[in-house]
């Protein structure tokens, strides 16, 4: 995230300001999300472990000297929050057992704890990246690529205001802007060509963009009837 941006929200969130706590949760609820799933922790913990980080920060929030070290200190305030609700679940087991009963085998960390952190890190700068594109860019990207719907490009263009034609040129601007965005980021990784693709960075390949596909065929048999 952009040092401005950063040192803005962070203010937001001591200030106690609503919209820039929908922001933390949404871009930073990602890296707690991360931290449980490297804990293996069930559902009801996944939530708790998310309501006991976010409360913890609005304790500390004020304490907090770097802005740019949130995403850094918001980790390590979910690691200390999952180590503890796993001792307190092992307790829970402990108590519940026999007296002479063998102890459980030790919890151990899910050794996909750095790709799923490196995966909850890259979806906030892309995010991040996404947030100083212009809105028009913005709102088309998040459509196509972020859309768990999966609209076909007719309703995209309908609900962008575009014609269904000037959706790929304008798609490939945006994600050259974007992937732009992302290379000037001091903490993003090379990833090869700067060509502009049909999969938006940070997202997986099988969000491969071809709904235009059909749409614009079926445009084109349309105009030649």
């Amino acid at each position: 995230m952009a040092a401005e941006s950063q040192r803005e929200l962070v203010r937001g969130l001591v200030a106690g300001d609503e919209a820039a706590w929908r922001v933390f949760v949404r871009d930073y609820g990602r890296i707690v999300h991360a931290v449980a799933a490297a804990f293996s922790l069930q559902d009801d913990d996944r939530d708790d472990l998310l309501q006991n980080t976010c409360l913890a920060v609005v304790r500390s929030i004020g304490t907090l000297r770097d802005p740019q070290r949130l995403a850094s200190w918001v980790y390590n305030i979910a690691y200390r929050q999952a180590v503890d609700a796993r001792r307190r679940r092992r307790e829970t087991l402990l108590s519940e057992l026999p007296t002479n009963a063998p102890s459980p085998p030790a919890m151990r960390l899910n050794p996909a704890i750095p790709e799923a952190l490196e995966r909850a890190e890259e979806a906030l700068r892309v995010r991040t990246a996404l947030d100083r594109l212009g809105a028009r860019c913005r709102a088309l990207l998040e459509a196509l690529y972020l859309d768990e719907s999966h609209p076909a490009y007719k309703e995209v263009a309908a609900r962008e205001g575009l014609q269904i034609g000037s959706i790929g040129p304008l798609r490939a601007r945006c994600l050259d802007r974007l992937r732009r965005l992302l290379e000037s980021h001091p903490g993003r990784k090379a990833d090869g060509g700067a060509g502009a693709s049909n999969t938006a960075p940070g997202t997986s390949t099988k969000r491969k963009d071809r709904r235009g596909e059909s749409d614009s065929r079926g445009e084109r048999k349309g105009q030649r009837s």
